[in-house]
């Protein structure tokens, strides 16, 4: 099976709130959007790498990895934050 035939399951997105858990921190917030932005960023990169003939080839998987290492940290960072801060689990009765 081809990589270009396989395609990713459908994004489940989690139902609104119950009423008894709290909305997260405004710095979880901030490192949401850090990691959406990441992602977004690796995503136009990697798009790109088909369209780069030649020696642009280098500089354009230069950018991908790059990239791919800022997503990792943006993950890493949020990640992190869920595991000291909890304010992602956390319900009105914590």
């Amino acid at each position: 099976m081809s990589l270009s035939t396989m395609a990713a399951p459908p994004i489940r997105f989690p139902a609104r709130r119950s009423q008894s858990q709290k909305t997260p921190c405004a710095e979880w917030c901030g490192f949401v959007e850090l990691y959406r932005l990441a992602a977004k960023s690796f995503s136009d990169a990697v798009e790109a790498l088909p369209y780069s003939p030649g020696s642009e080839f280098d500089q354009a998987w230069q950018r991908a990895e790059r990239a791919r290492k800022n997503l990792d940290e943006a993950r890493s960072a949020l990640m992190r934050h869920e595991y000291t801060h909890d304010c992602s689990t956390r319900t009105e009765a914590s």
